[in-house]
């Protein structure tokens, strides 16, 4: 496991943590994002189970968790699909990562977040 944060075209900072497999990738990836109010540490766990197989990286959207710039006030959902679509595609960029082979996990409000991502990525 590492962090993995990352930097918005703003400069504001999403948080992450990187978990991977032993071996010689590549791997499908699959990220994990939090509910409301949680934060990346509610699924550290099973970050690690699911790191037997897969690479899987968990975030805080940049409004949530305690390693994050931005107040919790200005939480939009356009917001947080932006966010999710740049995490996916700095991501992607990682030569370990399967690029076809992409799955999301989350619990509640980011269900949606994911479907809109997706169906605007045409993946």
């Amino acid at each position: 496991m590492e962090e993995l944060s990352f930097r918005n075209e703003k400069g504001q900072k999403i948080a992450g943590m990187l978990h991977k497999p032993k071996g010689k990738g590549p791997w499908p990836l699959i990220v994990i994002s939090h509910w409301f109010k949680g934060d990346m540490d509610d699924f550290d766990d099973l970050a690690d189970h699911l790191a037997k197989k897969f690479i899987v990286y968990r975030f805080d959207y940049n409004d949530f968790g305690d390693r994050t710039d931005i107040p919790l006030k200005t939480l939009t959902i356009s917001r947080e699909l932006e966010t999710l679509a740049f995490v996916l595609s700095k991501l992607r960029q990682n030569p370990n990562v399967i690029k076809d082979k992409i799955g999301l996990l989350d619990l509640a409000l980011e269900e949606c977040f994911h479907i809109c991502t997706l169906l605007k990525m045409q993946m």
